[in-house]
């Protein structure tokens, strides 16, 4: 361990990445995340998708298909 500089760094970096994995507890903290996130180039606050119906459609068969697989496990109980 002739580098331990080098690895007190390292793990001070990784100690400090951790650090955005906690929420904010004040506003200053909040925003300066929020101007971070906008000089990186992300939007914080993305345009709501509008619903697909693509995705309604196979939600709703999936349910279909589990409430007839429930009910006909419910039967086979019953008659056997």
């Amino acid at each position: 361990m002739a580098d331990s500089g080098e690895s007190y760094a390292s793990s001070q970096t990784l100690l400090g990445s951790c650090e955005f994995l906690r929420p904010p507890e004040t506003i200053e903290e909040e925003l300066a995340i929020i101007a971070e996130a906008l000089d990186a180039g992300i939007d914080p606050f993305p345009p709501k998708k509008p619903p697909s119906r693509y995705a309604r459609i196979a939600l709703g068969w999936f349910m279909v298909i589990m409430m007839v697989s429930w009910v006909s496990q419910l039967l086979y109980r019953y008659v056997s």
